[in-house]
């Protein structure tokens, strides 16, 4: 059975990860610091609970430390909690990690984040976790599968062995194939929150993969992810879309009929 978390550090506004309710997280994803900030703000003002910062595309271009200066100033003034993310070309991200570097950085964002993404693949990916969380921030734990049908076995083993490592959130995203990986990760969705105990982020990729990502799929996860200014991964909702089919299900969670 989940454990809800409170997600936020002074100076923000929390927010309550578990299964029940929607949580939408919207991606800042720019190579320039005046760019990131213009979608970090533009996500905010459309009502993000909470704002994914993708340091990726600032380290590709050179521009990671002038946004970093500045981007603690950037969550309070916006007050909405911030996950910190450096998503490595390997796991279809903008950007080929040089050793010790992906380490660093994810340290240094543990120091002001409300929460940290570590990738599951990363080396002494526990220690980091550890480090993480002695720095305050929360963890979710990540592995992205870019190819192949999805599995269902190694789906719960990757979910529980991101638990047993100490992850607040524990997240996969799948490419999705076929209507048969839909189905498989609905159905870890609901293994997920009848089983695990921390909020589970599990989510179809692409297009074809929005039926995990919103409605009932959507309440079942820690949150999930809508278009801002830009869209960080092809098929995403837009914030209204994902909140109109919240709407839509009634407060039972089933859909409305009025």
């Amino acid at each position: 059975m989940v454990n809800p978390i409170s997600l936020g550090r002074a100076g923000v506004h929390p927010v309550q990860l578990g299964p029940g309710h929607l949580v939408v997280a919207v991606p800042v994803l720019a190579s320039t610091s005046a760019e990131a900030y213009r979608q970090w703000c533009h996500a905010a003002d459309r009502g993000a609970d909470l704002v994914e910062w993708r340091l990726d595309p600032l380290l590709t271009s050179g521009e990671a430390e002038r946004a970093f200066a500045v981007a603690p100033s950037w969550r309070e003034q916006e007050s909405c909690p911030v996950l910190v993310t450096v998503r490595t070309a390997a796991e279809g991200g903008d950007w080929s990690a040089v050793p010790g570097e992906y380490l660093d950085w994810v340290e240094r964002a543990g120091t002001w984040a409300d929460a940290v993404d570590i990738e599951l693949a990363t080396p002494a990916v526990g220690e980091l976790v550890d480090r993480s969380h002695q720095q305050g921030a929360r963890v979710v734990l990540s592995r992205h599968v870019l190819a192949g049908s999805v599995d269902p076995g190694e789906l719960q083993a990757t979910l529980e062995q991101m638990v047993t490592l100490g992850a607040d959130v524990v997240k996969v995203a799948w490419q999705v194939q076929s209507r048969l990986d839909v189905d498989q990760i609905l159905a870890a969705q609901r293994w997920a929150a009848e089983t695990l105990p921390v909020p589970a982020v599990i989510i179809g990729m692409g297009p074809a993969g929005q039926a995990t990502r919103r409605g009932q799929a959507a309440r079942l996860s820690a949150f999930t992810f809508g278009v801002g200014a830009v869209e960080s991964a092809p098929g995403q909702l837009s914030i209204a879309e994902l909140r109109a089919a919240d709407l839509a299900l009634g407060d039972e969670g089933e859909p409305s009929r009025a």
